[in-house]
Formats: structure tokens, C-alpha cells, sequence
């Protein structure tokens, strides 16, 4: 298989999206191309061999004009999901989730004839190495945007203050930043913790996880697969998340060694499950397969990921309303 040039269309430098192909970058095989969907040529499209669209709901260039640019130009395109909305492709070649929610919406979304896959998206644990445990300290931190999603109101009304690093805006967004940031907030905290009623996966829960942290979250997007049970919460009632969480808060911060074990089990979970360095392979050969028309080399790679979580597959259900974010 030659060395292919394939075209990653994300909405702005440095953020989720950026962040995520500039790993894929390092681990690829392959020539992974960044641009901002604003920048992207016809040019762009005509001379790259996959496209691969970072999310459905970046805007509508990213979802119709682009998959109609590669069709003329006889590109097959990846169209992703990163994000819980209602919207669908108008023309791809294959769809990419991230979380077993949206994998089974996306089932009963499209016809059969396009191929719906599920991708291990992960982080690069070799740059998010495992911070020292703080025995004489206990604090909370938080890592995101402040928008509605995310229940800022209900977090800040936890029993701990919470410690937020929110770099999130048009002075952030810019081709040359990076996580350095976000690394050195994870020296700054004992636990992460995420209150949101709708995420994706979530990257910033992999990231803290690789740096060692314990991580509470509501239930939602990839959690039951990145944390240990009793730290997912029941994404319900709001006064119940508040006690389920404080619960949990209480016991790390009368208990070090559970904070130290918990960290170590996550740092452990995400070398094995969620790192590039392991699972880029598998996307190379989703680009490689997609690419020659092999639908089912790329079904085959999904379906071995999904196997590793596969209670948690069978459990899920597909999100079942628009979720603004």
C-alpha cells in the first residue's frame, strides 16, 4: 500500500479537532493533511486521496460542499461523528463514530450500503505521562468550555471549589498551539471531574487519565468504557448527580492511597485502550481499506474495538435527541 495523502478537515486550529489529527500525524504511516474548513481548496480536495471529516456538525461546507467537491474529484470520504447532533451526510463513502451511542444512531441512520464503524479515538499517552501524587493536597479540576453542556452551574455547586482551565476562544485558536497547557493544569489537581449532559468520548478524560488522575463523569459518551464503574454517575436528576459526586469526592479526599490506586488503573487502562501508539494501526487500516473500496476490512478493524467493550455495546442506547452544544 503506497504512503496516502489524507485530508483531515477540522473547524479551527487549537482545539479538540487540531489536537487529535496532530497525534494522528505522529503515529500515521500515513501523510495526514490539516486543514480549517474555511481554508479548504478544491484544490485541497483534488489532490489528496481520502478525505476525512473531523465531525458532522463543524457546518455545512464540512458536511455537504466538501463530500460533493470529493465526489467530482472521484475522492472517497470518512465522514465523522464527534459531536451527539441530529444531522446526517447528504453523501459519504463511510461514517466514523467515536462512542457506542452514536454508533447506533448512526445504524439506524444511513442505508446499509454505507458502511457505519466505530474508531478507537485516543490520545498520545506518551505525551501525558503520569504525574506524582499529592498526599497533603486535594483539589479539583476541570478542563473545557464554560457553555450550557457542560453544567458549569451544578459543578461549581459541588462541595470543592473546582480549579478550571478554560483556554477556549479566538486568542487560543491559533496553527501553532499546543497541550503544554492543559499537561501542566494535571500537576495542579488531585481528581478531574466531568458534569456533562452530552459529551462524545471524552479526550479530556483520556488525557487526565493518562496523567494519572482519578476521573468522575456523568454517563455519557465513552465513560463506561475509560472508568472504573463506581465513578460514572447516572447522568439523571441533577440533585442526585450533585450527592452521587460528592459522595465520591469525599471518599478520594479522606483516602490517598484510592486516589493513588485509581490513577494508576487509569493510566494503565488508557496505555492499553486509548493510546495512538497503539491504535493508530487501526485507523491506517481504515484509510487504507476505505480507500480501495474495502468496506469490510474497515467493518473488520470497528468490530475487533468493539469487542473490547462489547457488554457496554450491548448496553448502550442511541441518543435520542438533539443535544446543543
Amino acid at each position: 500500500m503506497k504512503r496516502l495523502n489524507v485530508l483531515h478537515i477540522i473547524d479551527v486550529w487549537g482545539w479538540s479537532y487540531n489536537y487529535i489529527c496532530q497525534d494522528k500525524q505522529k503515529y500515521s504511516k500515513h501523510n495526514i493533511i490539516i486543514k480549517p474548513v474555511a481554508e479548504v481548496s478544491d484544490h485541497d480536495i483534488a489532490s489528496c486521496d481520502l478525505v476525512w471529516i473531523s465531525s458532522v456538525d463543524i457546518n455545512d461546507k464540512a458536511r455537504v460542499e466538501i463530500p460533493r467537491m470529493a465526489r467530482r474529484h472521484g475522492k472517497k470520504v470518512i465522514g465523522c461523528y464527534s459531536g451527539e447532533i441530529e444531522k446526517t451526510y447528504p453523501i459519504v463513502d463511510a461514517v466514523a463514530t467515536i462512542s457506542p451511542p452514536l454508533y447506533k444512531w448512526c445504524l439506524s441512520q444511513y442505508p446499509k450500503n454505507i458502511p457505519v464503524i466505530y474508531v478507537n479515538e485516543s490520545i498520545d499517552a506518551e505525551y501525558f505521562t503520569p504525574v506524582e501524587a499529592n498526599p497533603n493536597r486535594f483539589q479539583v479540576g476541570y478542563i473545557g468550555r464554560l457553555s450550557p453542556v457542560k453544567r458549569i452551574p451544578l459543578m461549581d455547586s459541588l462541595d470543592y471549589p473546582i480549579l478550571k482551565q478554560c483556554d477556549h476562544g479566538k486568542q487560543f485558536f491559533v496553527a501553532n498551539a499546543t497541550l503544554d497547557k492543559v499537561r501542566e493544569f494535571h500537576k495542579q489537581i488531585d481528581v478531574k471531574v466531568l458534569t456533562s449532559s452530552s459529551e462524545c468520548k471524552s479526550r479530556v478524560l483520556a488525557e487526565a487519565m493518562a496523567s494519572g488522575l482519578p476521573c468522575i463523569s456523568t454517563d455519557v459518551g465513552a465513560a463506561k468504557m475509560m472508568l472504573s464503574p463506581e465513578f460514572v454517575v447516572d447522568n439523571g436528576n441533577e440533585s442526585q448527580i450533585r450527592e452521587d459526586f460528592n459522595t465520591i469526592l469525599s471518599q478520594l479526599a479522606e483516602d490517598f492511597e484510592l486516589r493513588r490506586d485509581i490513577g494508576t488503573r487509569n493510566r494503565e487502562w488508557v496505555e492499553k485502550y486509548f493510546a495512538w501508539k497503539t491504535n493508530m494501526a487501526g485507523y491506517d487500516t481504515v484509510f487504507e481499506t476505505v480507500f480501495g473500496g474495502n468496506y469490510s476490512g474497515a467493518k473488520r478493524v470497528s468490530d475487533e474495538w468493539i469487542s473490547q467493550f462489547q457488554s457496554t455495546f450491548d448496553q448502550a442506547k442511541p441518543f435520542t435527541k438533539r443535544i446543543d452544544l
